[in-house]
């Protein structure tokens, strides 16, 4: 019998267009350096609490905040979970609804699932979020309306600060999916972050362009 030849496991040319640059041999050290650590515990290894907070204000500077808060997810799906989490729990919402484009990621239908909260989603145009469509789909009970900048098939960018102003005027939060986005949208002249619009959370992904280890 013929022995199966599997693909290199640390070989990124098998994947035709992969999303994810090749770890940094630098990011490779750290991650399984500290493979058995928890950085939710600052007092017991305060080297990761550390490097945490340093990856969260570099990121922070990315994305507009010269003060930002946050913390290094597991990816990005855990990143759009934990803001319909955020944008559910501080709503007084009977029945808390999430309102974004069909363009944006599988995750957050995980999210709605999880939550028990409802994804609204409306068609774009020309690939990206339609604010009107949106806005038919906005109501008393909606707690987040999500915009992506990158997004997974074309790397289209919502208009944020119109998303930004309806999610403000509905009392809603404003996440931005920049998981796809993020690394590479400072480099040009869209508007996609904190310093462009009143948004409230935002995901971006190291490992997409940053060369972080692949999670």
């Amino acid at each position: 019998m013929q022995q199966a030849q599997w693909a290199e496991p640390q070989d990124f040319d098998r994947v035709l267009t992969s999303m994810c640059t090749e770890p940094h041999p630098r990011a490779r050290e750290a991650a399984e350096r500290f493979l058995a650590t928890n950085p939710g515990d600052p007092g017991t290894y305060e080297t990761v609490a550390g490097l945490e907070a340093e990856a969260v204000e570099k990121l922070g500077a990315i994305a507009g905040l010269s003060e930002p808060a946050g913390y290094v997810s597991s990816g990005g799906t855990e990143s759009n979970i934990q803001a319909v989490r955020i944008a559910r729990n501080r709503a007084d919402a009977d029945e808390p609804n999430v309102v974004a484009p069909t363009s944006a990621h599988f995750s957050f239908h995980k999210a709605a699932e999880l939550l028990g909260v409802e994804l609204r989603t409306a068609p774009t145009a020309d690939h990206r979020a339609d604010v009107a469509a949106m806005a038919e789909l906005v109501d008393d009970d909606t707690v987040a309306v999500i915009g992506v900048a990158g997004s997974t098939e074309y790397g289209a960018v919502d208009p944020i600060p119109a998303l930004s102003d309806l999610a403000t005027d509905a009392g809603a939060l404003c996440h931005v999916d920049a998981a796809w986005g993020g690394f590479y949208l400072p480099f040009t002249d869209h508007d996609w972050h904190f310093g462009h619009a009143d948004i409230d959370t935002l995901t971006i992904d190291p490992h997409k362009a940053g060369r972080a280890a692949v999670p």
